[in-house]
């Protein structure tokens, strides 16, 4: 991956040379310059609401791009925008109608972004287990050879 100061020196045709794009290139290279005239030191220590502003008045960055610059890139964990467009579905396969995005954030708070990790890679898993046959389900859930597969033989259809 190039560092940041790379991509800043990338000219707007350069960039809409790689991606086929010129409008898009355009925002690109006002993205990554305004990311960059921020710093990480900033993004990664000032008060999230501080930084997602900040980021949200660059031109080119939405709430989705400022939360996922945020939580992907930098690994702040505070806050989760858009929970239900980003979790909902996930949410749902595990909760439930017992779902409520308010309850979520707040008993999780600080760690909401942990939370979404969790829940995303649990809802994948049920699933793919659901899908799964009873002849199959132990191979879904652990990795054929594991002490788990070898130790679980596979369900039996209820009667």
């Amino acid at each position: 991956m190039p560092e940041m100061h790379e991509l800043g020196a990338l000219t707007a045709g350069e960039i809409a040379e790689a991606i086929g794009h010129g409008r898009k290139a355009e925002l690109v290279v006002s993205v990554v310059r305004g990311v960059a005239a921020l710093g990480e030191e900033f993004l990664a220590t000032a008060p999230y609401t501080a930084a997602r502003d900040a980021l949200l008045a660059i031109a080119g960055v939405g709430p989705f791009s400022a939360g996922a610059i945020l939580l992907r890139g930098l690994g702040r964990m505070d806050e989760l925008p858009g929970l239900e467009t980003i979790a909902g579905d996930a949410a749902r396969s595990v909760y439930g109608p017992r779902f409520d995005p308010d309850a979520i954030v707040a008993r999780y708070g600080r760690t909401i972004g942990y939370w979404s990790f969790y829940l995303k890679t649990g809802a994948a898993r049920l699933t793919s287990s659901s899908r799964a046959t009873p002849a199959t389900r132990a191979h879904v859930r652990h990795t054929p050879g594991s002490r788990q597969a070898r130790a679980r033989p596979p369900a039996q259809p209820s009667k």
